[in-house]
């Protein structure tokens, strides 16, 4: 049963490692490619209104993943005819609140100044709203298409979702590079987004029916339920807060620096936020690969084996943090310059601030994800939102008087240190005392590391270090004792 989890999980990992490089390949192929096709000016302009459109992401009301997280147990548990009704019942929900929600949105996109208040009116207001409103169909679509694929993960098949990601997202890469060669317009790539998405959402649909039995529907009217909607709201909305939260860092900061700053220190910030944001790309993978065992594991009451999953990726993800981390900060500037070609100046300490963010974020990430994936997140959701809102006054107040890189020192202040200490203690709450102490473990080894990294020639120690012990761990194939030893103590003296 162990085996057969982590082979999932790695064989997952795989194929989101496959994604992330497509990922990688998007970002270091269209970045120099839209400045030279547009400049620096309308690329700022792209950023903006991608960024406002984003924000319908969050019509799904959080429901997605509570959906997913139900029918995973409903599969789990062989209540078939649960799971059947949760996911018609899911899609129709999904679906009509998007569409609705988008039509109000373009109703306020025309009749609200946005074009005044986020700097867009020189490539015209209206031009600029119906690129937003493009832009946000093809996040309405991604809603059901996401509860489609979330199918494969619930049927012990996440590695085919995400190849079936990589497959949009290899699409939507070959598209926009020939757009773009041929001078492409914002219109044109507006579309664009969309095209990949609908085959790939047909495809997989059609894959998906010949795995299931012959009585399932993707909609089924004597399946639909009321019932199943009404009693989700409430988890969903604090999924809900958790995407709010989300969203008003990445989106909100973009939005604060465009409005304070202006587009071309957008293009800066976002830059070095998407060279440092690789490492939260590695979080994703390993965390939406072991998704769907830690719903199982929980579900069947697998307390254990659970501690030893989150341990294990907590671990990695530690090493992987610092192993970037002091990368990142003593060759990032050689390698952003070749990526850029000279045309965006990098700031070292702006990039040093970035990354302290990124990988602090990262142990109290994967301690979220853990409640998450077991819907114990209704605690923590309020929580975050509020620890976000206030990182994001201290962002704000930070680039407003004292520059980005005083913006960047208070998102760590207010937001990376306060949720090591919510997700701490919501672990505790839910009797995972385990996890909790490995969490403050981690983070505090963490924090006393990064820093020392500003000491001439430790990172080239900690680096060293790090490689050895990479080769030891291949040589042997497992964990020395001494650390299985650490981790049967602290599950044996916190359970």
């Amino acid at each position: 049963m162990a085996n057969l989890t982590w082979q999932r999980i790695w064989r997952a990992v795989g194929a989101e490692t496959l994604g992330q490089i497509l990922n990688f390949a998007i970002r270091l192929l269209l970045v120099p490619l839209f400045i030279s096709t547009w400049g620096l000016e309308n690329y700022g302009y792209w950023l903006t209104l991608t960024s406002l459109s984003s924000w319908i992401s969050l019509t799904d009301l959080g429901g997605q993943l509570y959906y997913q997280n139900s029918m995973n147990i409903a599969w789990t548990q062989k209540r078939f005819d649960d799971f059947q009704s949760t996911l018609t019942s899911g899609l129709v929900f999904f679906f009509s609140i998007a569409v609705s929600f988008t039509f109000l949105f373009g109703i306020l996109l025309f009749a609200l100044p946005f074009g005044d208040w986020f700097h867009y009116q020189a490539i015209g207001d209206n031009i600029g709203n119906l690129i937003i409103l493009i832009v946000a169909v093809k996040i309405v679509l991604s809603l059901p298409y996401g509860i489609i694929l979330g199918i494969f993960r619930i049927v012990e098949k996440q590695a085919t979702s995400v190849m079936y990601v990589n497959l949009t997202l290899l699409i939507q890469l070959v598209l926009s590079v020939t757009a773009l060669m041929m001078k492409g317009s914002m219109f044109v790539l507006a579309a664009i987004e969309i095209i990949p998405l609908i085959i790939v959402m047909f495809i997989s649909a059609f894959h998906i029916k010949r795995l299931m039995p012959e009585s399932f529907k993707f909609l089924s009217a004597k399946h639909f339920s009321f019932d199943i909607i009404r009693i989700s709201i409430k988890p969903s909305l604090h999924f809900f807060i958790i995407q709010v939260s989300t969203s008003l860092i990445i989106q909100g900061c973009t939005l604060i620096t465009a409005r304070v700053l202006g587009p071309a220190e957008v293009v800066v910030f976002n830059s070095l936020r998407t060279v440092a944001n690789m490492f939260s790309q590695f979080i994703g993978v390993l965390s939406h690969s072991a998704w769907p065992e830690l719903t199982r594991l929980h579900a069947q009451k697998e307390s254990r084996k659970l501690f030893d999953i989150y341990a294990h990726i907590a671990n990695l993800l530690f090493i992987a943090g610092l192993t970037y981390f002091c990368f990142l900060n003593h060759w990032g500037e050689y390698l952003f310059s070749i990526w850029m070609r000279g045309k965006v100046e990098y700031f070292p300490m702006t990039m040093f601030l970035i990354s302290l963010l990124v990988v602090l974020n990262s142990v109290w990430t994967f301690g979220s994800y853990m409640l998450m994936a077991t819907n114990q997140h209704t605690d923590f959701s309020k929580k975050q939102l509020v620890v976000n809102f206030v990182a994001l006054i201290l962002f704000g107040i930070g680039v407003k008087f004292y520059g980005l890189n005083a913006g960047i020192a208070g998102l760590i202040i207010g937001q990376s240190l306060p949720m090591t200490l919510v997700i701490y203690n919501n672990l505790k709450k839910h009797k995972w005392f385990h996890m909790a102490h490995y969490l403050l473990i981690l983070q505090a080894a963490g924090l006393t590391l990064y820093l020392t990294t500003l000491i001439p020639f430790v990172a080239f120690i900690i680096l060293a270090i790090e490689i050895l012990s990479f080769f030891y761990l291949v040589k042997i194939r497992k964990y020395p004792r001494a650390y299985e030893n650490l981790l049967n103590r602290i599950y044996d003296k916190t359970s």
